[in-house]
């Protein structure tokens, strides 16, 4: 606008540029306005489905501690339909394979290890599942899924304890030379902080085997 119009002028400018420009205003402050309270209602619908979650991650827990197991798997399920954006339907399914194991049905800790496998969005929760999953094969004996388990194309830092596995599944094979190779790879491998390395070296002590050493 010119700054050395008349008042009559500048009004009449005003009011065109109103006119031009206004809905776009309004429009534009109610777009903010809106994503301002989307914002909001998200925030309070996701503080609300974590509460709810971990309180029915609390209701398993409990259900499976005092061997209600159909009550504990009634809740797991609820957790996997409603609970999805949350880490609680895969921890309950972590949980109830430990119970189920730990019960000695290792039909169930599979079956509940391998929906984590299949559905986790999270890569450090399948690593979790994989690795548990492997011991429970190798304790039911069922050495061809063990192997399908224990070698996946990116172990991360968990490399240490699937080169274990896999030392243990050659034991179980009576593969005594692979599971010397897979034991020192697992000493070898960085340290990760979750590896026991002196049950490895356990291990290979009793395949009469010495680990190489550090760096070598």
């Amino acid at each position: 606008m010119d700054p050395y119009s008349t008042d009559a002028e500048t009004v009449e400018q005003l009011r065109t540029w109103w006119r031009e420009n206004g809905l776009w205003i309004i429009g534009g402050i109610g777009l903010g306005a809106a994503l301002l309270f989307g914002w909001r209602w998200w925030g309070d619908w996701r503080e609300d489905i974590f509460t709810d979650a971990s309180n029915t991650y609390q209701r398993v827990v409990t259900a499976a501690d005092n061997g209600n197991r159909d009550e504990a798997l009634q809740f797991a399920q609820g957790l996997r339909d409603t609970a999805w954006p949350t880490p609680y339907a895969d921890m309950a399914a972590l949980y109830l394979a430990r119970s189920a194991a730990s019960a000695g049905d290792l039909d169930q800790a599979r079956q509940q290890l391998r929906h984590v496998i299949d559905t986790s969005r999270d890569d450090e929760t399948v690593h979790i599942a994989r690795i548990r999953l492997a011991r429970v094969l190798l304790a039911a004996g069922d050495l061809a899924a063990a192997a399908t388990v224990v070698s996946p194309t990116d172990a991360g830092r968990y490399g240490a304890l699937y080169a274990e596995l896999r030392g243990d599944l050659a034991v179980a094979r009576g593969d005594e030379q692979t599971a010397v190779a897979a034991y020192r790879d697992a000493l070898s491998a960085p340290a990760d902080g979750i590896t026991d390395r002196a049950m490895i070296q356990m291990k290979l002590d009793d395949l009469g085997a010495h680990a190489p050493a550090q760096g070598a």
